[in-house]
């Protein structure tokens, strides 16, 4: 679930959005190092996931506190089923029967009476079964009411923290976007003007040296010149657009190139990681495995052996071998069965 979780957080389409409205922004910057700014939000971008999967793993922990509660209560009814209360019941009737058999005849009375205690607490059991078994379900709803409100509560804290989130994030990348657009449209329009009043200040100079000496030509020179104006500032236009556009396909190229070699490297080194603990966990495994092999094991106890009897039996004390050796004197290697009296006891102390 943790991995499902993991993979919806990075594959929601508003986080791929926000991603690409990012390097757009970035790609607009020239005065600051665009690389820096890169590594800064992917960085950011990184610690929100990890938060998000910090709150999904609560999530899983919660979910299993209420499986954990309604096993207990399973436990517990199953202990009073299979508890002393049956076995109370029994008891009662073997010393009714008892009493019966030692008191030879009784006439039919009694054994009504007997009959009728025994229904009487046999009701009274199964009554006050009914009732345990109500308090618990009624105490077992309680509190999966209680859990599904509270897991329903911070679910809903969590979507409205995550929605805020977003929010403000977009509300941000849209902040910073409007405010590098309009500064860039400033800048355009400043350029332009300075160039533009250069441009009328040449051709008014132009005019005025040439109105003396060409009068009768001055409506043809000022239409050639307004046309030739309007071409230059044409040209001018299109060199600029297409210089700005091959300096943004360049921006977004080098940040595309960042980003996947990055995402290779972490690759790699999550990989690398991996396979090392691996090969740590093996390593462990086959010292622990040859440890455990070289010591030997108690016959009786299966603990830990420092005292051998023959060559394929140890125990960890003395008392051990006594209670195993009425089992192991048929297979002993030592033939200690065999000896007579006084020199059987001796052997005996010696081991």
């Amino acid at each position: 679930m943790d991995e499902d979780a993991s993979n919806e957080i990075d594959d929601s389409p508003s986080t791929s959005d926000e991603i690409k409205s990012c390097f757009a922004s970035i790609s607009c910057q020239t005065d600051e190092d665009p690389n820096k700014t890169v590594i800064d939000k992917l960085r950011k971008r990184i610690d929100d996931l990890e938060q998000d999967l910090k709150e999904t793993k609560e999530k899983l922990n919660l979910q299993q506190q209420n499986k954990d509660i309604s096993s207990c209560i399973n436990k517990e009814n199953d202990r009073f089923n299979n508890g002393n209360s049956k076995k109370k019941v029994k008891e009662l009737i073997a010393t009714f029967e008892e009493t019966l058999q030692q008191n030879g005849t009784h006439h039919d009375g009694v054994i009504k009476e007997n009959s009728e205690r025994e229904s009487s607490l046999e009701a009274k059991i199964s009554e006050l079964r009914s009732l345990w078994e109500e308090e618990k379900q009624n105490e077992m709803n309680k509190l999966k009411a209680e859990i599904q409100v509270k897991y329903d509560q911070e679910m809903v804290e969590l979507n409205e923290m995550e929605n805020v989130r977003r929010k403000q994030f977009a509300e941000n990348l849209k902040r910073i976007t409007t405010e590098q657009k309009q500064q860039e449209i400033e800048d355009a329009k400043q350029t332009l003007q300075r160039q533009h009043q250069q441009e009328l200040d040449e051709i008014r100079n132009v005019f005025e040296q040439k109105r003396r000496e060409f009068e009768e030509s001055t409506n043809n020179l000022q239409r050639r010149h307004v046309a030739s104006v309007n071409e230059l500032r044409a040209v001018f236009e299109q060199r600029r657009r297409r210089e700005l556009e091959e300096t943004k396909s360049g921006l977004v190229r080098c940040h595309d190139m960042e980003v996947n070699e990055l995402r290779g490297a972490m690759s790699r080194e999550r990989e690398k990681v991996i396979s090392e603990l691996k090969r740590e966990h093996e390593r462990v495994l086959r010292d622990t495995v040859r440890d455990a092999k070289r010591k030997q094991w108690c016959c009786n106890c299966q603990q830990e052996a420092s005292y051998p009897c023959c060559w394929n039996t140890s125990y960890c004390s003395r008392h051990c071998q006594h209670v195993h050796w009425q089992q192991h004197r048929l297979h002993c290697s030592r033939n200690l069965v065999y000896v007579p009296g006084a020199r059987a006891a001796n052997n005996m102390a010696k081991l």
